[in-house]
């Protein structure tokens, strides 16, 4: 979760800050030219800071917020059951229930951030169109950006619109997360552990309370 605000504050920032560095341009392309930039200097030293946004430019064009979710998802079911089952720190008798939890968990967290996530994009694109058609159609974009498109809706490029969408999403996809975390995740997980428990592990007696 704390990622998640962290991504998705960055890809926010990083393209409202980059806002004042674009020019009317009918054929600009904001999202290719991250790949180009300082690659042909074989003698570019390492700068974490550099890396890290080019890093969050190249996941943000390649892979949707939805999608980025359910991979973080598929990786921890695939690897986080495992470390509870050889933790030893916990009890043997124990290990079943912390692993239906896990697995719970990860299964409810991942099902209803994707879904959150991807609807809070969905309704984002309502509100920041490429060309106004109603009064609320471009009202969540930078005033720079609408003045733009209105010169020329082909000013900006779809990738960058694209990301902005995508950031602006994900951040009100996490906001939501954290009612439906109480709300839905909680309950749904000790349900699901219960069920996971008992087809499972086969052990009765030891339902989550």
């Amino acid at each position: 979760m704390i990622f998640g605000f962290i991504y998705a504050s960055a890809c926010v920032k990083m393209n409202i800050n980059n806002i004042n560095n674009i020019n009317i341009n009918p054929h600009c392309d904001l999202g290719a030219y991250a790949s180009d930039m300082n690659m042909s200097d074989k003698r570019v030293s390492f700068n974490g800071k550099r890396e890290a946004r080019q890093f969050l430019r190249w996941m943000s064009k390649n892979f949707s917020s939805p999608q980025q979710r359910a991979i973080l998802g598929v990786t921890a079911l695939c690897t986080q059951p495992f470390i509870d089952l050889h933790n030893k720190h916990i009890k043997e008798e124990d290990k079943p229930v912390v692993v239906a939890k896990t697995i719970s968990k990860i299964i409810v967290g991942t099902t209803v951030g994707v879904i959150m996530r991807h609807q809070a994009i969905k309704a984002i694109k309502n509100y920041t169109k490429e060309i106004n058609t109603g009064k609320f159609s471009q009202c969540l974009l930078p005033k720079k950006i609408v003045e733009m498109l209105r010169v020329n809706p082909n000013s900006v490029s779809k990738d960058y619109l694209n990301n902005y969408r995508n950031g602006f999403g994900t951040f009100m996809g996490l906001c939501i997360c954290l009612v439906t975390n109480f709300l839905i995740d909680a309950p749904l997980t000790k349900i699901l552990t219960n069920i996971i428990h008992e087809k499972v592990f086969k052990k009765e007696g030891t339902n989550v309370k």
